[in-house]
């Protein structure tokens, strides 16, 4: 399973809100968002869930006071995933992730996009999952 988190995450890219990231998600491909209940007491962030026609889980954060936006993506595969002999192929898948896409074609296209718009990425592999 995958989770987009937005803007608390673990591993996180920092935006200034300039414009949507390109061809990310449309309507189309969202079911309703439904509100989540639970959340830390004291919290007036309004907290959403959906989930995407390929399955993935999206959990919106929404806070009308930031200038920011942040997303985070997990998989709950890592290390201990690795096939005998194939020791290190989850590092290599993470490494692997933003090496170009139909997006951003380009090998390193998506952190150019991110570093024109003032943001940064970051990611490691664990044990039991890769950030």
């Amino acid at each position: 399973f995958w989770y987009i988190l937005v803007p608390v995450c673990i591993q996180s890219v920092a935006l200034p809100l300039v414009e949507p990231l390109p061809g990310i998600l449309t309507t189309e491909e969202v079911e309703a968002p439904e509100p989540l209940l639970q959340k830390p007491k004291g919290d007036p962030r309004q907290y959403q869930h959906s989930v995407l026609e390929n399955g993935l889980r999206v959990v919106n954060i929404v806070d009308p006071n930031t200038t920011q936006a942040a997303v985070a993506v997990a998989v709950t595969v890592g290390s201990f995933s690795d096939p005998e002999g194939f020791d290190g192929l989850a590092h290599l898948l993470e490494h692997s992730m933003f090496l170009g896409s139909q997006n951003f074609p380009e090998r390193s296209g998506f952190d150019a996009w991110l570093a024109q718009n003032g943001g940064s990425s970051n990611a490691y592999t664990a044990e039991e999952q890769t950030v």
